[in-house]
């Protein structure tokens, strides 16, 4: 009994070396590991944030880039407006009133009378014509005036026509008769221009306003 018990565990004892040794020889290496030391180091501070560079500024080395041209695309202009031009009208020439031809006498007032001096020698009849019917065509003698009523007033003509210094030199005693003969000689307006051929820039002038009962 207790042989065939030490030859069965022989036997088995057998058997395991022997597929020992195979599995030995048949299996692979295990890989090596290879261990690494790392030290844990502790921050003094912390992080700080990093600000965010201007825009336009220059940057330093290694920052961040932010695009600096932020401006607007530029708007295309307008096309340019073409004005239409009005055709300019011609200055009117001045009429030669020097040489006006004479014109008709206005309608006589009864009793109504007058003339025309100058200061200087003056021999442009026509002139002194066309200015004693201008101003005869704005007086008339009011009803009821004197007989025989005078008054002067004295002006000076400029070399444009123009009129200053209007004033009654002699009054006729009658307020009303002296403010119709300077009313007449300002209804006139502009008289004609002087002469060419007088050569000074403005003319002296005395109007007579007579009144007379029977002319």
């Amino acid at each position: 009994m207790r042989r065939s018990v030490v030859i069965s565990a022989a036997v088995h004892l057998t058997v395991m070396l022997s597929l020992s040794v195979a599995l030995n020889s048949s299996a692979k290496p295990l890989p090596t590991t290879v261990g690494y030391l790392v030290e844990l180091v502790e921050l003094s501070e912390a992080p700080r944030d990093v600000p965010k560079p201007r825009v336009g500024a220059k940057e330093a080395a290694g920052d961040i880039r932010l695009p600096t041209d932020r401006r607007k695309p530029e708007a295309k202009p307008a096309p340019p407006t073409v004005k239409e031009r009005t055709p300019r009208a011609k200055p009117k020439k001045k009429a030669d009133t020097s040489k006006a031809p004479a014109q008709p006498p206005p309608e006589a007032v009864p009793g109504a009378g007058g003339r025309l001096e100058t200061e200087v020698p003056f021999p442009f009849d026509y002139y002194t014509e066309a200015i004693t019917r201008l101003i005869f065509s704005r007086w008339a003698p009011l009803a009821g005036t004197a007989d025989s009523t005078k008054a002067v007033v004295h002006f000076f003509i400029h070399r444009d026509g123009s009129f200053s210094a209007l004033e009654v030199v002699d009054s006729s005693g009658n307020t009303v008769f002296d403010r119709g003969a300077v009313g007449a000689v300002r209804d006139v307006g502009t008289f004609p221009q002087l002469p060419q051929g007088f050569k000074w820039n403005r003319l002296g002038v005395r109007f007579h306003f007579e009144y007379r009962r029977g002319l």
